[in-house]
C-alpha cells in the first residue's frame, strides 16, 4: 500500500512536467523488468540458489512501483483528456469499463494458464502484453501534456 501511494504521488508530481507518454513508456519498461525478475525467479536452473525467492519479491515490487507510477493512474488521466467534452463521459465510461474487463480477464485466466504452462511462460506472456502496450502507446496514444481540455 505505501509503495503504491508513494509511486502514485511521484506520478502526480511529474506527469505535467515529463508528459504522459514518456511516463507510460518508462513504466511499461519497468513493468517488463519486474516481470522478467519474477520469471527468472521461477526458472528451474535458478532454484538451486537459496535466496532466489527474494528475486520474486523484488520483481513484484518493481512491477508494482512502475505500474503505480504509470499505467495504473495514467489510463484515467489520458482518457479524461482525449475525449471532447460532449462525449467525454461516454468515452471515459467505456474506457474504464474496458480497463476493468481487461483486469478481470487477467485475473480469470491466470490460474488456468498456470495449469497449462509453466510460471515462466505465463510471466513471458505478460511481458509480451507490456511490449504490445508500449507499441500501442507509441503508435496511438496522443501526448496531452500542456494541452487545454477541449470545450466542445
Amino acid at each position: 500500500g505505501v509503495v503504491q501511494v508513494l509511486s502514485t504521488f511521484l506520478l502526480s508530481r511529474e506527469v505535467d512536467r515529463v508528459g504522459r507518454r514518456p511516463l507510460a513508456l518508462v513504466g511499461l519498461g519497468g513493468m517488463c523488468v519486474g516481470l522478467a525478475a519474477l520469471q527468472a525467479s521461477f526458472a528451474p536452473t535458478l532454484q538451486v540458489y537459496s535466496h532466489i525467492a527474494w528475486l520474486a519479491i523484488v520483481g513484484i515490487f518493481i512491477y508494482r512501483i512502475c505500474f503505480s507510477m504509470s499505467m495504473g493512474p495514467l489510463t484515467y488521466i489520458i482518457t479524461a483528456e482525449v475525449f471532447p467534452t460532449r462525449v467525454r463521459s461516454i468515452g471515459v465510461g467505456f474506457s474504464s469499463a474496458s480497463n476493468w474487463a481487461a483486469n478481470c480477464l487477467v485475473s480469470c485466466t491466470f490460474l488456468p494458464l498456470l495449469a497449462l504452462v509453466t510460471p515462466e511462460y505465463v510471466w513471458g506472456i505478460y511481458i509480451g502484453i507490456c511490449i504490445l502496450a508500449a507499441a500501442f502507446v507509441v503508435s496511438v496514444v496522443p501526448e496531452t501534456k500542456g494541452q487545454v481540455l477541449q470545450d466542445q
